[in-house]
């Protein structure tokens, strides 16, 4: 059965449907971080190979101890809630390239990943970015689409807006999705009312992946999280 790590405050409704499928380990909060963050799983923990993950050291002992059979290491960098000081886990490996802003990206993260890092200047990367497959992501950032299509990535650009953090104007779309699979991407609601749905379903489908979503719920930025297969 495989793992998810998964924001201690997603719905009961949505949580009910992942414990029928896969092992839930839901965060832990991070008290330092700004509320609609401090359980964000993209704001406290970077995987950066399939068995190793880089975390805030408030909640190491946390994932040491629910992750047992993976490696845990403990970052340097404690989190505050002010950006930029909110984002030193905030990566996301797409293949063999890892996106990030380097400067502010934690010194464990950098020491131990072994791929290629591209520098961006959107420091929420992983809630910015939704992963379609090894080379392929989605986002509505113009300045990581530019820094995909430098680097070979096929990227797909959509609208702002139309995803909840509340009490934020809006949220990110890899923030309300998450890669199930190397098959499913599955997004926090419902996908299919989104402006550039049209636009999402067909560049998945080109990737051959599968889109699941939540038809009960608009679509919120639950900071992402992690499959452990």
């Amino acid at each position: 059965m495989n793992t998810l790590i998964l924001n201690k405050e997603i719905s009961e409704k949505m949580l009910s449907f992942f414990k029928k499928e896969y092992k839930i380990i839901l965060t832990k909060e991070i008290k330092s971080i700004s509320t609609p963050l401090k359980f964000h799983p993209d704001i406290q923990i970077a995987q950066i190979d399939d068995d190793t993950f880089v975390c805030e050291p408030t909640v190491f002992e946390y994932y040491k101890s629910v992750l047992k059979d993976k490696n845990i290491i403990m970052g340097e960098t404690y989190l505050q809630s002010n950006y930029p000081r909110d984002i030193a886990y905030n990566i996301i490996r797409v293949g063999n390239k890892c996106l990030c802003n380097l400067k502010y990206t934690d010194k464990k993260i950098l020491e131990n990943i072994n791929c290629k890092m591209i520098n961006i200047n959107q420091g929420y990367a992983k809630c910015s970015i939704c992963q379609v497959d090894d080379n392929s992501v989605i986002t509505s950032d113009d300045g990581i689409e530019k820094v995909c299509k430098e680097n070979r990535i096929d990227v797909l650009k959509i609208e702002k807006s139309q995803i909840e953090l509340k009490p934020y104007d809006y949220g990110f779309i890899g923030g309300a999705s998450l890669k199930l699979n190397k098959d499913e991407i599955l997004f926090f609601g419902d996908i299919t009312k989104h402006s550039d749905y049209h636009n999402i379903k067909e560049f998945c489908d080109k990737k051959n992946i599968k889109i699941k979503y939540f038809d009960f719920e608009n679509l919120i930025d639950f900071g992402s999280g992690f499959s452990i297969y």
